[in-house]
């Protein structure tokens, strides 16, 4: 047995137990704090997953994902990836 043209790809994002967000179409802002009248800090580019690292509620009901580099996005303007339910909850 010989094998030829053997492929192998590098797949990156997060694993399906862990907590992660994208989006599907425009940019998303990444906030200093979550609250959209805080400091911009980059985006969430177009099928870019991050991980997450907690979560909060703003006065307003929006959930906020703290994603792993320390920055925040909404949660209604991202899509979950991965098991997000046990994501802890911290403060700002």
């Amino acid at each position: 047995c010989q094998a030829e043209d053997i492929w192998l790809y590098e797949v990156t994002g997060t694993a399906a137990s862990v907590c992660g967000v994208t989006v599907a179409e425009t940019p998303v802002n990444q906030r200093l704090f979550p609250t959209t009248s805080a400091g911009i800090a980059g985006q969430l580019s177009r099928d870019e997953i991050r991980g997450v690292t907690g979560q909060t509620t703003d006065a307003q009901g929006y959930v906020w994902w703290r994603l792993d580099d320390g920055t925040w996005v909404r949660g209604d303007v991202v899509i979950e990836q991965g098991d997000c339910s046990g994501v802890a909850i911290v403060a700002p």
